[in-house]
């Protein structure tokens, strides 16, 4: 049942047009009257009436300013003007000012009335059958909206507070975009969320009672289970000029890289960028050529591990790793073929680095390409280990019984004396002089077990100058003595 507002300052005529017709039988109802314009303004802001029935020549507020105040600050009410034949330059004016239609008192009859009303009814909701509020949010989002629209929908929205939240479009599937709305529907309660596309932003207006700090709070606690982010506007408090509005939103959305587990941050929000750690380029370029690759992916991690608790700039961190990381996979590629894939990955390596969108992301990426390369060194050298520890024993074997030293042994096979001797204790879980001593030993039994070689020339030949020593030593390792050693193979 549509609602009706009788405006006119005579008691007569407003007594007379409720009283003569019975407005339940044709689907309206009597709001209330009021003799002027102010009153009637009055009446309407408690009541909002859909139509409003005023005459034009009344004290105060006439009825032309009523129609003005009305197409300005209530556009959804319909207005219908009572006038005199003297009257018609008046009308004139409330038609140019957004009345609908005109009765002349002398002609109204019952009929005349409904039917007058019931046009102007028909009219509105033909008009508005147009212009649905989603309507009216999606050319506020395009910037569309007519002052006349934005006023009214001001008044069709149900809460008093607007939001915009800017994401970026090419984050979030068709259907992201779907649950997104579902997810403040069901946990944002008295909330209505309008959604529109706008080149490569998704903007969503939120019509609510929260407050922005409210809205902030819940998007960064309760998470969404999909990569959203997104920059949320202050209150808004017009649609006017929202097309800046939009822009300033997007460029915050540069924030994602920094921050960390924020769905959503406001236009105020900024980062402070730090330097970045020092990376010793030269150094590292000198341990790739000199094929210590353990050192080069060690300054790596390092690089990885300080980076990490800064706040760094997207492109300059990203453009760093991808120097970095395109120099490991050159090297491995070009010395490494058993390493099979390492060409293919490194055609990918520029997306594989500027794809992630923010820094936690990116150095998962780094870290896990970082550890593959240690795998595989790690496989390489249990690898490289086995044979080398093969001709290292072959070696020592030959060369037993001469004076033999872990310098010496470092120099023949191309090792740095130092590395070499920590290695050297890796490899074997002993040390060199132990090494020896087993070898030399070994051969000894071996010789003992020959009747042609008596035991000072045994000692001679394992290396031991003196057969006291040898005896010694011996003993010590068998348990037994060389005479006694040889007397079981009699």
């Amino acid at each position: 049942m549509k609602t009706l507002l009788i405006v006119d300052d005579e008691v007569s005529l407003r007594k007379g047009l409720i009283d003569t017709i019975n407005w339940n039988k044709f689907g309206y109802q009597i709001l209330g009257e009021a003799s002027n314009g102010d009153e009637a303004i009055q009446l309407i802001k408690e009541n909002k009436p859909d139509i409003v029935l005023t005459d034009i020549v009344m004290p105060k507020l006439n009825g032309i300013e009523l129609t003005k105040y009305l197409s300005k600050f209530y556009p959804e009410i319909a207005i219908l003007v009572l006038s005199n034949y003297s009257d018609f330059d008046y009308v004139k004016e409330t038609l140019i000012a957004g009345a609908r239609d005109y009765l002349l008192k002398a002609t109204i009859s019952e009929k005349t009335r409904i039917d007058s009303l019931d046009k102007i009814i028909i009219k509105k909701t033909h008009e508005e059958s147009y212009l649905t509020l989603s309507d009216l949010i999606r050319k506020v989002l395009n910037q569309e909206l007519s002052e006349k629209e934005q006023r009214y929908l001001t008044n069709q929205l149900r809460y008093p507070k607007c939001y915009l939240i800017v994401s970026d479009l090419f984050t979030l599937t068709t259907q992201n975009q779907l649950d997104f709305k579902v997810f403040v529907k069901n946990n944002l309660k008295d909330t209505f969320i309008f959604s529109n596309q706008v080149q490569t932003q998704q903007i969503y207006l939120l019509n609510t009672h929260y407050t922005q700090q409210q809205i902030l709070t819940f998007f960064n606690q309760k998470k969404i289970n999909f990569p959203f982010f997104g920059c949320l506007s202050e209150e808004l408090t017009s649609f006017k000029d929202l097309k800046t509005k939009i822009e300033e939103l997007s460029l915050k959305l540069n924030l994602r890289f920094n921050s960390k587990n924020k769905q959503l941050v406001l236009t105020n929000d900024a980062f402070i960028f730090e330097k970045l750690p020092l990376f010793p380029m030269d150094d590292f370029q000198t341990a790739l050529s000199h094929f210590n690759e353990k050192i080069a992916l060690d300054m790596t991690q390092s690089y990885l591990d300080k980076s990490a608790s800064l706040t760094l700039e997207e492109t300059k961190i990203k453009n760093s790793l991808i120097g970095i990381f395109y120099q490991i996979y050159t090297h491995f590629g070009d010395h490494y073929p058993m390493f099979a894939d390492v060409n293919l990955e490194k055609s990918k390596l520029l997306s594989d680095l500027t794809s992630p969108l923010t820094f936690e992301a990116l150095l998962i990426e780094t870290q896990s390409k970082l550890d593959d390369f240690k795998t595989y060194l790690d496989n390489q050298e249990n690898n490289q280990d086995t044979l080398f520890k093969s001709r290292l024993i072959d070696y020592v074997n030959e060369h037993a019984g001469e004076k033999i030293s872990l310098k010496e042994v470092a120099n023949h096979f191309h090792f740095n004396y130092s590395y070499f001797s920590s290695y050297f204790s890796r490899l074997f879980d002993m040390s060199f002089i132990d090494f020896l001593t087993q070898i030399r030993i070994n051969k000894a039994k071996e010789l003992l077990a020959n009747e042609t070689l008596n035991i000072s020339e045994i000692a001679l030949a394992t290396g031991f100058s003196e057969i006291s020593y040898f005896s010694k030593v011996f003993k010590k390792q068998t348990g037994t003595s060389p005479t006694l050693y040889r007397r079981k193979w009699r």
